[in-house]
Parts: structure tokens; C-alpha cells; sequence
């Protein structure tokens, strides 16, 4: 490195050319860092081979491909599968979840926090959160408190 000027810096090669670049498109690598990939150039799969799958699927094929895969399956599917394999099994204290509010015309839903899972009792205490925004389209989401029965925003 030769030169930084705010977040555009200069670099001199080892054979004395130098080149411009920018400070985040670089890594500081220690001393001892050994190269192990070698010299020669890196060769991709050509990426417009009709007979390749496509590198990024959309939701549909998505879709397709899972009700595919559970086609596959068959027979019944055991009781501790059916059991064990659902939402609650994923869900951890610490993690935000989206829930749809209690009653069924609203079409809205809530965002909060897992504090605690009961899998006996098929049991998630949440605390709620609520969004605060910024007047640009930032929203963060803030945990809600209630203080003499109204609901206020807490850090």
C-alpha cells in the first residue's frame, strides 16, 4: 500500500506497477499467509449450458420440487414424525417470530420475541414487539411494555 485517500487507496504489485482500488475490496492478510490454490486461472462451467439446472430456481419451481419430493415418500408416515417435525420443534427462546393476531377478520399480525417454549403444554410465551419508525424506511422494532395500562415502547 502506497497511498489512502478516504476509502480509495493505492497498491504497488511486486513488479512495480501500481493500482487503484477500494479499501473495502481488500483483505489484510498476516505474514504468514501461504497461497495453496497456486498460478493458474480459475475456470468456471459455462453457466448458459441449456442441460445444467439453473443456478437460481424461482419460488414456484420451489414449490414444485418439494410436493415432488413428498410424492416420493411412500406409505404413512410414522406417528413421531408427524409429532416431532413441526413448527414448535424449531422454535427457540431468543427468536423473533411473526404471529397473526386473535382475531380471525383482522388481517394483520404481531411481531415478538420467544422467551420461553413449553413442547408438553404446545406453549410460546412471547414478548411483543412493535415498530418504530424513522420517517425514511427504517422501521426498528422495539420491545413493548405496559406502564398503567397503556402499552409504551422500551430500548
Amino acid at each position: 500500500m502506497t497511498k489512502i485517500k478516504g476509502n480509495k487507496l493505492t497498491l504497488r504489485r511486486s513488479d512495480g506497477t501500481e493500482v487503484e482500488g477500494h479499501l473495502e475490496d481488500c483483505v489484510l492478510l498476516p505474514k504468514d499467509a501461504r497461497q495453496l490454490e497456486g498460478k493458474e486461472p480459475v475456470e468456471f462451467e459455462d453457466e448458459a449450458d441449456p442441460s445444467r439446472d439453473p443456478v437460481v430456481r424461482s419460488p414456484g419451481q420451489m414449490m414444485e420440487e418439494s410436493r415432488t419430493d413428498k410424492e416420493t415418500e411412500i406409505g404413512p408416515v410414522p406417528l413421531h414424525k408427524k409429532q416431532f417435525d413441526g413448527k414448535l420443534a424449531k422454535l427457540g427462546a431468543g427468536q423473533f417470530v411473526a404471529y397473526c393476531n386473535s382475531h380471525p377478520k383482522l388481517r394483520k399480525c404481531r411481531v415478538g420475541k420467544v422467551l420461553t417454549v413449553s413442547r408438553q403444554e404446545n406453549l410460546i410465551i412471547v414478548h411483543r414487539y412493535r415498530p418504530l419508525a424513522d420517517g425514511r424506511l427504517r422501521v426498528r422494532w422495539l420491545p413493548a411494555f405496559t406502564v398503567g395500562g397503556n402499552e409504551v415502547l422500551g430500548e
